[in-house]
């Protein structure tokens, strides 16, 4: 029965010419499961903290695995732990390496 609500709400949507519609297989417990930084409690708060330096995540390639991101996103040290992210891959001559100190 849900997948057939979600398919009526995607047909729907793409009618209304919407660019572009997503389904998450797994429903929200899969989403919240893989994305906890996008979702929000009962008080309408962030599950985790929102970036600091960077307005928005790093874009993911590989889910999990990869992302791409300026230097604003390698600079914040609650963002790259909220994504569990373990190696930094600078390729700019004028960045420095922000968090060699707390991340080698």
């Amino acid at each position: 029965m849900a997948f057939r609500n979600a398919l009526l709400l995607y047909r729907a949507l793409k009618a209304e010419r919407h660019r572009e519609v997503h389904l998450c297989a797994g429903g929200f417990d899969q989403f919240r499961a893989n994305y906890t930084h996008f979702c929000l409690d009962v008080m309408k708060e962030p599950l985790k903290p929102k970036p600091v330096q960077a307005k928005e995540y790093a874009n993911e390639i590989l889910p999990g695995k990869l992302y791409l991101g300026d230097w604003h996103h390698a600079s914040d040290a609650g963002l790259i732990e909220t994504l569990g992210i373990t190696h930094i891959l600078n390729i700019s001559d004028t960045c420095d390496n922000y968090l060699s100190e707390s991340h080698p």
